[in-house]
């Protein structure tokens, strides 16, 4: 069970909640441990619907599927695995292995970074990723421009 509590808000009856609300589906245990660890912020759900809504058009565009497929008795890279292997740092092992990082893993700031590495890519190559104001502004952290007086 986990919540985010926020220095400036109320904390006590969140605590209170989850302590009883542990207690009362867990009858039979006597203790329990509550651990507080700063929130790190992973990529957000509205980064997430940008980045497959970015495949999804580089797909309709080449026609490469977004996720990898099976032909001809071998694996071909879709999309997701290809721009993570061209966009994002790897790491090197001495016997020649490559690890590269799972976009879930992501901080914002990272997302951002690599949304805005596949928009800038996809535009040299003549694709225009579309950027929904319900989901662009939010995602990439930057203000939502104002419209009217």
């Amino acid at each position: 069970m986990k919540r985010v509590l926020e220095r400036e808000k109320p904390k006590s009856n969140i605590v209170y909640d989850m302590v009883t609300g542990y207690f009362k589906k867990n009858p039979k245990c006597e203790k329990a441990v509550i651990s507080i660890t700063a929130d790190k912020a992973n990529r957000s759900t509205k980064q997430n619907r940008l980045y497959w809504l970015y495949l999804g058009v580089v797909e309709e565009e080449t026609g490469q599927p977004t996720k990898d497929t099976f032909e001809d008795n071998h694996w071909v890279k879709g999309l997701h695995t290809q721009f993570k292997y061209d966009y994002l740092p790897k790491q090197f092992y001495d016997d020649g292995a490559v690890k590269i990082p799972s976009t879930k893993t992501l901080k914002v700031a990272e997302f951002k970074a690599y949304l805005d590495r596949i928009d800038r890519e996809m535009g040299l190559m003549g694709i225009t990723m579309p950027h929904p104001e319900d989901l662009y502004y939010e995602a990439m952290g930057i203000p939502a421009p104002k419209y009217g007086n």
